[in-house]
């Protein structure tokens, strides 16, 4: 089931109650997210990433003295969590607002979650609150993460108000603990690199193409990793905001830990500023 919210001024969302996946996002009138072209949540739109994000290297991991393993679903590794192909409750909705949870388990997770997420609409932003409340009877490691493809026209550069560090790592995607500094504090297209590359930033993110600049600003989020490859196409760039770093299962950075009743939680909003022509 698709769930539409609006805010004024052309502002309007299509949230998919099957992973609480964000199909569609119009600010003032303007598209914000490139659809996804074959269907799967994470070419396209904005999926939900809990409770980990990126990948878990070898898909297996130890937590709090025993081995778990969960199904590979990205060659040998395990990808962005396990609750994007469940359906989602609707909790509430308004004309602006729409709230789904979802209680999820998996034999390869040592505790029961309930997963949730709340989106309101603005007249220039759409804010993003998220949440992971341990409902079982162990601890259990939690990270949350969204992937929004944002779309540019003919260029994108990002900055951020404050230090960006890149995250080194091996074998291609697992950070190995080691911070590199940003030296200009820009990414960017020119050039042509490609990206899939995880970077820390406590500040707010802008992306300026040519016609706008969309800003993100997040909280409780300061990892993202910034994604161009052949899911985004020639008109999108993912800017994926996370808790914690890709595999952090494994490596620890950033992974929170939550007792029985605890509760992870976290925010980013997207606001659009448009050029004058």
């Amino acid at each position: 089931m698709s769930v539409e919210i609006e805010g004024e001024n052309g502002s309007k969302a299509s949230v998919e109650t099957r992973g609480g996946y964000v199909s569609n996002l119009n600010l003032i009138g303007t598209p914000i997210l490139k659809p996804s072209s074959d269907g799967i949540a994470t070419h396209g739109g904005a999926a939900l990433l809990m409770p980990y994000a990126n990948r878990i290297r070898g898909a297996t991991y130890s937590f709090d003295g025993k081995s778990y393993r969960f199904a590979p679903n990205n060659g040998n590794d395990s990808i962005h969590g396990f609750v994007r192909d469940l359906e989602w409750n609707l909790v509430e909705r308004s004309d602006n607002f729409v709230s789904l949870e979802v209680q999820a388990s998996n034999e390869g997770y040592p505790s029961s979650i309930n997963c949730k997420e709340e989106i309101e609409i603005g007249e220039s932003f759409a804010e993003f609150r998220l949440g992971i409340l341990n409902t079982g009877e162990q601890p259990c490691p939690a990270v949350i993460g969204c992937h929004p493809y944002l779309l540019f026209d003919e260029f994108w550069r990002i900055s951020s108000d404050s230090d960006i560090m890149k995250l080194e790592v091996e074998n291609g995607y697992f950070p190995t603990g080691n911070f590199i500094e940003v030296e200009s504090g820009l990414l960017s297209s020119q050039g042509g690199k490609q990206f899939d590359t995880c970077y820390v930033s406590q500040g707010k993110l802008s992306m300026e193409s040519k016609s706008c600049i969309v800003t993100m600003e997040r909280h409780g989020m300061p990892y993202f990793m910034l994604y161009n490859g052949s899911f985004a196409g020639s008109n999108s760039v993912a800017i994926e905001p996370m808790t914690g770093a890709p595999d952090a299962f494994n490596n620890g950075i950033g992974l929170s830990v939550l007792e029985p009743g605890a509760e992870l939680k976290c925010s980013f909003a997207l606001s659009l500023n448009l050029k004058s022509r």
